[in-house]
């Protein structure tokens, strides 16, 4: 009947009798995936440069808390995979290894990449170009669903812990594409 239905939807309609008995279900690996997009190619005015470090980046993804997320909004029916091409590929790379979550190791990162908190406002801070910034930015999301919104919620406090402002920043669909092809965001949820 369907190959796409959310996993909270699935499993209302398994508790009931009657679909059971008609149909047959089951949670399978799909080619779609959900990902945090950071700009490398900021502006540097309107969009500062937080992620043009490596060391940035890599910090990004140890405070981003996967697991949690899985468990949480998608009731550990996903998979995590290391890069866009879907583990169902055979020319995945399978050697690659999961980011943990791992809130001291993007700290050391951060610190390892000149970002501090110089004054003592829990956020850090680093000179760039000749101005000093605080690493605060607007992670845009798709409103629509509630789940989205919950998730950015949830990086937005892991984040917080290693001393970075994450802004979840709701858009419809439209904009939020015009903007993420124009390169005008400073990092995004998105869905492929």
């Amino acid at each position: 009947v369907t190959t796409s239905i959310g996993v909270s939807e699935l499993n209302k309609l398994k508790q009931n009798k009657s679909f059971n008995e008609n149909y047959t279900s089951d949670f399978v690996d799909g080619y779609v995936y959900n990902y945090i997009g950071l700009n490398m190619r900021p502006d540097g005015i309107k969009h500062k440069k937080f992620f043009v470090d490596k060391r940035v980046r890599r910090a990004m993804a140890y405070l981003t808390p996967v697991d949690e997320i899985i468990k949480v909004f998608k009731y550990g029916q996903a998979t995590r995979q290391v890069a866009q091409l879907s583990p169902l590929k055979e020319n995945y790379n399978h050697s690659l290894e999961l980011i943990p979550l791992d809130i001291e190791k993007a700290k050391e990162l951060l610190e390892e990449a000149g970002w501090r908190d110089t004054d003592g406002d829990n956020i850090r801070d680093k000179m760039v170009d000749g101005k000093k910034i605080q690493f605060s930015f607007n992670l845009n999301y798709m409103t629509g669903k509630v789940e989205t919104k919950e998730m950015a919620l949830m990086i937005q406090e892991s984040m917080y812990k290693a001393g970075i402002d994450a802004k979840p920043t709701p858009m419809d669909f439209k904009i939020f594409y015009n903007r993420a092809y124009k390169h005008d965001f400073d990092a995004m949820i998105g869905a492929w």
